[in-house]
């Protein structure tokens, strides 16, 4: 059955002007954040192991008042800690901001150094460390202080779980007929439908996949797939019905131009309700997006669709209306 939708005001906005400015003014209202789970585990009674790419997400309500350089803070970060002892921290629209080496001992993790372009009197002394408490679980990654006196890195470390980071699979848009098409032939709503690129078989969203686990990796490869500044490794988290929408507001090329104009801005999505199932094929559920820094709950539709879990909104276009039916 379809799923009756009203229009947003980004909808009647996006169809009556240039996208470029629609998007700026979207981008002016702050929308969206967070997102995913955390990488392998240690197997029982193996060594505990922290290696792994891990992201968080910090926003403006997270920083203290009067923090010299906070805004410096402000956005998605990933965490990568190497088999041999290394740590790094990029802030995604940056790149490495800091690194340094760390140590592993039960539940405790110990920071040696840190070194980089923010915080913590750079670099630091490396007879002096910093210490936490690490955990690593279905939930994520939670670290929490022992001793460190440095703010922006306990800032940065243990305002909130960091989530693992999953690295975008997806094929590029651009090999698909729908971004291939001369002008003049058919929009996508009405050209013939392309199958999902891989993303079933390579991130386990397949028929045979708990439907809320193969939405939390959706939502993941949304967050990787966003971080690699390509629109066309983007869009296809998305169903053709969306696509076809997109299609109707201009050429879908010149949307994918546009959009990546806007992808240095760091952009997460994260589950923060109980998934609903509508059918066996469509669902839908509360998702933090964060854009920019800002956090924006709204409720998002999914649907399967050519052996995929897939988007089925376009996180620009806001929520559906509660008092709608369906997802």
């Amino acid at each position: 059955m379809p799923i009756r939708r009203t229009p947003s005001p980004y909808t009647a906005i996006l169809a009556a002007g240039p996208l470029l400015h629609v998007l700026g003014a979207v981008l002016l209202l702050g929308l969206l954040i967070q997102a995913s789970a955390a990488p392998g585990r240690a197997q029982e009674g193996a060594a505990p192991d922290l290696t792994g790419v891990y992201t968080v997400t910090i926003a403006k309500p997270d920083l203290p008042l009067g923090l010299p350089g906070s805004a410096a803070l402000l956005g998605l970060w990933t965490a990568t800690f190497n088999a041999d002892g290394t740590y790094e921290m990029e802030r995604q629209d940056v790149g490495r901001v800091a690194s340094g080496t760390y140590e592993i001992a039960g539940s405790t993790l110990t920071l040696n150094d840190w070194n980089g372009i923010i915080g913590c009197g750079t670099p630091t002394d490396p007879t002096v460390s910093a210490t936490y408490g690490w955990k690593l679980d279905e939930t994520g990654l939670t670290l929490t202080p022992v001793n460190d006196a440095c703010t922006d890195r306990r800032l940065l470390f243990s305002t909130r779980p960091f989530a693992s980071f999953e690295a975008c699979t997806t094929t590029p848009l651009g090999a698909m007929p729908m971004l291939a098409q001369p002008a003049g032939t058919p929009s996508p709503a009405e050209a013939t439908p392309v199958a999902a690129g891989g993303v079933a078989a390579q991130e386990g969203l397949a028929s045979d996949t708990n439907p809320e686990e193969a939405v939390d990796r959706l939502l993941r490869q949304g967050t990787g797939c966003w971080a690699t500044g390509d629109a066309a490794r983007f869009l296809p988290l998305h169903s053709r019905r969306v696509l076809g929408e997109l299609g109707m507001i201009g050429p879908l090329p010149e949307f994918a131009a546009t959009l990546q104009t806007l992808m240095t801005t760091p952009l997460s999505f994260q589950r923060i309700g109980n998934l609903t199932m509508v059918g066996s094929s469509q669902a839908w559920a509360y998702v933090e997006v964060t854009f920019g820094g800002e956090p924006l709950p709204q409720r998002m539709d999914f649907v399967f669709e050519d052996g995929s879990w897939l988007m089925d909104a376009f996180f620009l276009f806001g929520p559906v209306p509660d008092d709608q039916p369906g997802p």
